[in-house]
């Protein structure tokens, strides 16, 4: 919940003490963060295939400079040294200190370049690490952008130095994670304060007042009756029929066509397949006469036919109300993963579809909707616009619902629909 409020108004979270000072020292110096990426110098090539191991960890993209940029490394570089980002520019040692300057500010001016970094260490009256100081003020003189030193080991070494470099406007940050977690930390706040304000859509007008007498009883709402709440705020559903009979499940299933799922629909009955109440892939009508009697003689003989959904992703969408905070929605895994994975992402309701987007884009299970081993591409435009539509309506019924379970909520190249969902209002047990 707390991660959502952060979320909302642009608030960096910090894990822990390095984390934080470092998150203070690189806030404060003036310089505005870039568009673009980062850039950084090392004196170490096996440093430097770490700090990229740490920043793919960290899913930070390192920029991708030009042809004139890797021009401008090459001509001052020694022999045998790649002109890439990230960049190991120890050779011989001779001249070093302009070489690192140099080839800092090619870096710096490089289009795509937001940031850069230098990641030695540092210590009082060493004669290199007093050049690599010297360098990067040099280089911080001749850019506008933001310029630090990253200490490989999480100690600053030595006060005097690292304090001149801070005072110089290049802060020395400690620790190569720390160190990342401040840099991402100020890139989201760039990312933060370049968005334009969340223009949620209204909800649609008489649904609360609608609603509240049924929601107001205090019982969760069934399959069928979630279900009909989310169509009532445009939420896409998937078809379905309450029947209480063998008669009228095979008639149910006639009319949405083979295969289809059998659910039990009675009372009281919040997880249906704890209690085998769920019959899935139906392809006949015997299937189905079977699977309605089993279901009926154990459970009761209210039911709901649906058709069976494939060609998609299994996502869920859920909501509960914070009482600091207020009403929270949640995006993740859906289906059986939801028991497995803790991949999932929180905002405060309402937002928009980029706010929607964004959730998503943060997910783990993101790629997956891309389209994998020949699977087509999820309608990501659809999919956006029913979380905004499902925040609206979790928005709209504040105060009435305390939690809301939508899964799964399936995702497919043709567009996204709720398969199931259980609404339990404010007040129930």
């Amino acid at each position: 919940m707390q991660r959502a409020l952060f979320r909302r108004h642009g608030v960096v979270a910090t894990e822990n003490l390095d984390e934080f000072a470092n998150a203070l020292l690189l806030f404060a110096q003036p310089r505005r963060i870039a568009k673009g990426n980062l850039a950084s110098v090392h004196d170490s090539g096996g440093e430097r295939e770490l700090f990229a191991d740490r920043v793919a960890a960290w899913k930070m993209p390192f920029a991708e400079i030009s042809e004139a940029t890797r021009t401008r490394l090459a001509a001052r570089l020694d022999y045998g040294l790649e002109p890439v980002n990230p960049l190991d520019a120890w050779g011989t040692g001779h001249d070093y200190q302009a070489i690192f300057a140099d080839c800092m500010s090619a870096l710096l001016d490089d289009p795509d370049t937001a940031i850069g970094a230098l990641c030695v260490e540092t210590r009082t009256g060493h004669a290199l690490h007093e050049g690599y100081a010297a360098a990067m003020m040099t280089a911080h003189e001749r850019s506008q952008k933001p310029l630090v030193v990253i200490n490989n080991l999480a100690s600053v070494g030595d006060d005097d130095l690292a304090l001149r470099i801070t005072r110089a406007g290049i802060p020395l940050l400690i620790g190569l994670d720390a160190g990342l977690a401040a840099i991402k930390g100020e890139m989201e706040r760039r990312d933060f304060r370049a968005r334009p304000p969340l223009r949620s859509s209204p909800a649609p007008l008489g649904r609360r007042k609608k609603w509240q007498p049924l929601l107001s009883q205090g019982a969760a709402l069934d399959e069928a009756g979630s279900l009909s709440l989310l169509a009532d705020y445009a939420v896409p559903i998937l078809a379905h029929r309450v029947v209480a009979s063998a008669a009228e499940a095979e008639r149910a299933a006639r009319e949405f066509g083979l295969p289809v799922v059998l659910k039990t629909a009675m009372p009281g009955i919040l997880h249906k397949s704890d209690v085998g109440g769920v019959k899935l892939g139906l392809a006949d009508l015997t299937a189905v006469r079977t699977a309605y009697e089993d279901v009926a003689h154990r459970l009761g003989p209210r039911a709901l036919i649906a058709p069976m959904a494939a060609g998609g992703l299994e996502l869920s969408f859920g909501a509960k109300l914070d009482p600091q905070f207020g009403p929270v929605v949640m995006v993740g895994a859906g289906g059986v993963l939801i028991e497995f994975m803790t991949d999932r992402a929180c905002a405060l309701a309402p937002f928009d579809e980029s706010e929607a987007g964004r959730l998503i884009d943060g997910l783990a299970l993101r790629p997956l909707l891309q389209g994998k081993r020949g699977a087509l591409p999820a309608d990501m435009a659809a999919l956006c616009q029913a979380l905004a539509r499902f925040s609206t309506m979790v928005a709209d019924l504040a105060g009435l619902v305390q939690e809301i379970d939508v899964n799964p909520v399936l995702a497919g190249p043709k567009g996204c629909v709720a398969l199931d969902a259980l609404v339990i209002p404010a007040g129930a047990r």
